[in-house]
């Protein structure tokens, strides 16, 4: 029997696993109890969603670096959550899913989902990308878990709806709706080029260039650009820039809005809001926009306000569109399991070609 993977490629497989139909077989999709894994982090974590379908707390909290395989790392989940045992996981990574192994974008782990099976015997898996898993989620945030970034009266929902998530990398995903579905596309948008849109930030990315060669995005807007764009304008200033992380110069912007800190932090989230908006012409997400992130959760009140809005709206000549598109900030962490977990709990509601992108025991 062969597998095949969503792009219609065939991959040889061991006798008694492959494709099943999902949606006629009379069983669920993701049998219960099941494993989320979230590999994204430096500190993977994972939650166990039990028989009745809701989540077990609390989440388990390992590191990547302390196992030599991702098949490593699950084996140590399993053991901790012993004695349930779990009938189906989900692996939420780093880099394209697009078969049934795959790389990590920024290292040389694998993850084999063939392996993963003849190892544990999961009656279902599924591998996604990180920030395809993350997207499920949005239409299931609630008013008291995002803060709008501009006017809180825009219809978020009313078209396609990006998510832009800042970590120790940055990801970005869209969510569109087709025949009452969603349907959840990652990108690697964390890559494109960053444009300055003011004398300032024209300096420090032209001073930046000199230290880490092309600006993507990643590097300037992902939670340690906060520290690369407070060390450029130190060097520029002449001031000490100190040796804090992008957290700890986010802490310190807080306790004293007048300090250098809070100038470098104000400049971030103008960037970070000039890229959201052009995340927002790129994939017309006319829905909304949301920023998710822990540095920028700390920096919720330097991106409450008007010019931080103003620097996602002016995109001339579409100006006028992107101020009808909502911005806002997840209050939230862990989004990437919370949209494992809805995806588990609703699979109907998602336009996933389950068949092609599941493994299943026969």
């Amino acid at each position: 029997m062969d597998v095949i993977d969503f792009l219609g490629t065939s991959h040889s497989s061991m006798s008694g696993i492959g494709v099943r139909s999902a949606r006629n077989s009379g069983r669920p999709i993701f049998p219960l109890p099941c494993l989320l894994v979230d590999l994204a982090n430096v500190e993977c974590r994972a939650w166990l969603i039990g028989e009745d379908g809701q989540r077990r707390a609390p989440a388990l909290q390992v590191k990547l670096a302390d196992f030599a395989s991702v098949i490593q790392l699950i084996g140590s989940l399993l053991e901790r959550i012993s004695p349930v045992v779990a009938r189906s996981i989900l692996l939420a990574f780093p880099g394209p899913a697009l078969e049934f192994r795959a790389r990590f974008t920024n290292s040389n782990r694998i993850v084999d989902c063939m392996e993963i099976h003849r190892q544990f015997r999961f009656d279902n898996g599924m591998l996604l990308n990180d920030q395809e898993a993350a997207a499920f989620c949005i239409p299931d945030l609630g008013s008291r878990e995002v803060m709008p970034i501009g006017p809180s009266d825009l219809p978020v929902g009313a078209g396609s709806e990006a998510l832009i998530s800042s970590h120790f990398g940055l990801g970005v995903a869209v969510l569109r709706r087709f025949e009452n579905r969603y349907i959840s596309q990652a990108s690697e948008a964390g890559h494109i080029g960053i444009s300055p849109a003011s004398p300032e930030e024209f300096e420090v990315l032209r001073a930046a260039y000199a230290e880490i060669g092309r600006i993507q995005a990643e590097a300037v807007v992902a939670n340690p650009g906060l520290a690369l764009i407070h060390r450029v304008r130190a060097r520029l200033g002449g001031f000490d820039a100190g040796q804090g992380d992008a957290a700890q110069i986010a802490r310190v912007a807080i306790v004293d809005p007048n300090g250098e800190e809070a100038n470098s932090a104000r400049l971030y989230c103008s960037i970070v809001a000039g890229y959201a908006g052009d995340v927002a012409l790129a994939l017309m997400a006319t829905g909304g926009v949301t920023l998710s992130g822990s540095v920028l959760r700390i920096l919720a009140p330097f991106l409450s306000t008007q010019a931080v809005r103003s620097a996602f709206e002016v995109k001339q000549p579409m100006t006028a569109m992107v101020q009808r598109i909502p911005l806002r900030l997840a209050l939230e962490d862990d989004l990437i399991l919370r949209g494992l977990a809805v995806l588990v709990q609703s699979p109907e509601n998602f336009g996933i070609n389950f068949d092609n992108r599941c493994w299943r025991q026969d």
